[in-house]
């Protein structure tokens, strides 16, 4: 079966770390044996409109597999 591609967006409440480390973490869990993909996480400004979300919207912070 192809390889499909999911999104999930959730808003939190705004936060200040600063003087502190900033620690994201996820964890991903590949089924499929397949060559190319992965899994990542975006964080993106609070004004983000969520439902208008696409590859091209601006983002802070981007890591993954």
């Amino acid at each position: 079966q192809d390889a499909r591609f999911y999104a999930t967006s959730a808003r939190f409440e705004p936060f200040s770390n600063e003087g502190k480390p900033l620690v994201i973490q996820f964890t991903v869990k590949h089924e499929q044996k397949i060559d190319c993909g992965g899994g990542y996480v975006k964080v993106f400004p609070a004004d983000l409109n969520q439902a208008g979300m696409h590859g091209d919207s601006q983002y802070y912070v981007m890591f993954g597999t």
